[in-house]
């Protein structure tokens, strides 16, 4: 079955742009476990405090959060958080216009071209724009790339925050017991 969509845009972008945004939904997640996890929370807990929950739905809380998380760890690993909170608000314009953009192919079918609609500032000082930008197979091969390293990176921030934190809170391990001997009464 073909789709109406696959009329507009090509099917192998399609296939990238579902990539993408799945990578950009994985990041999401993994940024928001490293938020929690520097600050003491279970990530494999069932459960997650509602305002724990605030802060993955929202992308400047959680930018804030990340950027908090990078004070209370480890140097090494508090500049990667650092360096992946950077990434994340970097790829944010091309984040929406990936999920909220229409893409379609020019009429000279040789580039795709996006229409998105976004604003910045808030209360009486937000702005909107407008937003008809070409886009080509180089940028975006580069831009899924990027986002990929972005995923290993925070995949494996997170792990190592998961595994010292587990280390810290794991039980020491029980003491040998002295050997029993019989005596007579």
């Amino acid at each position: 079955m073909h789709y109406c969509v696959e009329r507009l845009v090509p099917s192998e972008f399609l296939l990238k742009l579902g990539i993408y945004l799945q990578t950009c939904a994985h990041i999401e997640l993994a940024i928001w476990q490293i938020a929690l996890e520097a600050n003491g929370e279970d990530t494999d807990a069932e459960l997650v405090k509602t305002e724990f929950v605030d802060w993955k739905l929202s992308t400047s809380a959680l930018t804030k959060r990340l950027q908090q998380a990078s004070a209370k760890v480890d140097a090494k690993i508090g500049l990667r958080i650092w360096l992946l909170n950077a990434a994340v608000r970097d790829g944010l314009l091309n984040r929406n216009a990936a999920a909220h953009g229409a893409f379609y192919s020019s009429q000279d079918n040789n580039s795709l071209k996006v229409s998105h609609y976004f604003s910045q500032g808030r209360g009486s000082s937000k702005r909107y724009f407008s937003a008809e930008e070409s886009v080509d197979q180089d940028e975006i091969d580069r831009v899924l790339f990027e986002a990929n390293c972005t995923l290993l990176d925070a995949i494996e921030v997170r792990d190592m925050l998961k595994a010292s934190n587990r280390a810290r809170t794991k039980p020491p391990p029980p003491s040998p017991r002295p050997p029993v001997t019989a005596t007579r009464l």
